[in-house]
């Protein structure tokens, strides 16, 4: 072989070996990149399935991000505006991770976390035991080479719209640079934190925003019945604007309460007061009907609010007989308690009326009135007058045969014609029906 040959030859061997490292290298990067897409899809599923739990999405972080950058331990940490917390730590020493978790740190300002929390996109340490962080007697940095045999370390920050959320940092125990493939493998271990710790505190708005709206849903159920509810959560405006319409309006009270409650402790009052409420509040909202207002002893209910409708004549009457026989089962329990019967007067009255919010910005009640409401009112004291516990106005009557149901023209056989009776405070009299 001539020396020409023997060069060519020796060229060939040199070129065909660099190519087969640079095929080595290509397919190392191929493996590394397909491990890091791997890594970074089974974090977003562990982002999606956590429903807000960062915990399991941390851990996940850091398993992935200590093999993809050949780390022997991590811990993610978050910030609290003035000390750090160890939230997740995966291969650290048990004395390390005792150490870490509990009380929070305090990031010192040379340490990684200060220097992080200051700005820095990344902090690398080749070898912490020679660091000015651990020969100062910082309890971290003495902890993490004495306790955890942390020597190498790699932080990168946490951070949202500029906000300084933690950082996640891993560990060598040994002095080994990272390279720079790992550094952009932990920064978007980093970035994906950031889209969980995000996630979870969406969630967690919603969570109190929904619970807002429930406590606010089940505060309306206290004056509304389940349909208006519905349709008031449902609505941007509370009840609309003030605006004239029919309804049907209903006033009931204790016979002879305060007499009664001169001679009961307060305690007792309030107890009877309770259980008359809500018992007759029972009897509203099973028949479509609005709590206005409780004035002591009395409940002014409203029917046909906020939308009005045939029924509401019926539904009121219908109110009225089930608030009666609510009152008859209560006085079988009183009596069986040996506790002395109660009666009632109820008054119903249909015609138009004024409805919408009162008051001021920093407080709003919802309101009716009107002579229709205050008609509703003198009936209803007209019942000690005529010894019933039932007064109905005949525009009631008449609502329910001009248009009402089927059902709500079967309730009128349990009235009689009362005739026609003077009213305080009108100078016509009004024809009523009693039961």
């Amino acid at each position: 072989m001539t020396a020409e040959a023997g060069d060519l030859v020796a060229d060939l061997t040199r070129v065909g070996a660099e190519l087969r490292t640079r095929l080595d290298e290509m397919r190392a990067e191929r493996d590394q990149a397909l491990a890091q897409q791997a890594a970074t899809v089974e974090v977003l599923q562990a982002i999606n399935t956590a429903a807000g739990e960062l915990a399991p999405v941390f851990d996940s972080i850091l398993d992935r991000a200590l093999r993809l950058c050949d780390a022997a331990f991590g811990v993610l940490w978050t910030y609290d505006g003035a000390y750090q917390h160890a939230v997740a730590i995966r291969g650290a020493t048990p004395a390390y991770t005792a150490f870490l978790t509990g009380a929070g740190h305090r990031p010192g300002q040379g340490s990684a976390h200060g220097r992080l929390l200051a700005g820095e996109a990344l902090v690398y340490i080749p070898d912490v035991a020679d660091s000015d962080d651990y020969r100062s007697g910082n309890p971290l940095p003495r902890a993490l080479v004495d306790l955890g045999g942390g020597r190498s370390l790699l932080g990168v920050p946490l951070r949202k719209d500029g906000e300084f959320l933690g950082d996640i940092i891993v560990y060598r125990r040994q002095v080994r640079l990272f390279s720079e493939a790992q550094v952009a493998v932990l920064k978007g271990f980093a970035a994906q934190a950031v889209i969980a710790m995000a996630n979870a505190r969406l969630l967690h708005e919603i969570d109190i925003l929904r619970a807002a709206a429930e406590r606010g849903r089940r505060n309306l159920s206290r004056y509304f019945s389940p349909n208006v509810v519905k349709l008031l959560a449902e609505q941007d405006e509370a009840l609309g604007a003030v605006r004239r319409q029919e309804i049907a309006v209903l006033f009931v009270d204790i016979v002879g309460f305060t007499g009664m409650s001169e001679a009961m402790p307060p305690e007792a009052v309030v107890a009877l007061l309770r259980d008359f409420h809500l018992r007759m509040t029972a009897a509203i909202f099973a028949t479509g009907g609005t709590v206005e207002k409780y004035i002591g002893d009395a409940i002014l209910a409203v029917f046909g609010v906020p939308d009005p409708s045939s029924d509401d004549a019926g539904n009121a009457l219908d109110c009225a007989l089930k608030m009666l026989a609510a009152l008859e089962s209560w006085n079988v329990e009183r009596r069986a308690a040996g506790a002395a019967p109660l009666a009632i007067g109820i008054g119903v009255n249909h015609g138009p009326a004024v409805l919408g919010d009162v008051g001021s910005a920093q407080a709003m009640s919802f309101t009716v009135i009107g002579d229709t409401v205050n008609t509703a009112s003198r009936l209803q004291s007209l019942t000690r007058v005529l010894k019933t516990a039932l007064v109905v106005g005949d525009p009631v009557v008449a609502a329910i045969r001009a248009g009402g149901s089927e059902r709500a023209a079967a309730l009128l056989t349990d009235l009689r014609d009362g005739g026609e009776q003077a009213l305080r405070g009108r100078t016509a009299g009004l024809r009523v029906w009693v039961q």
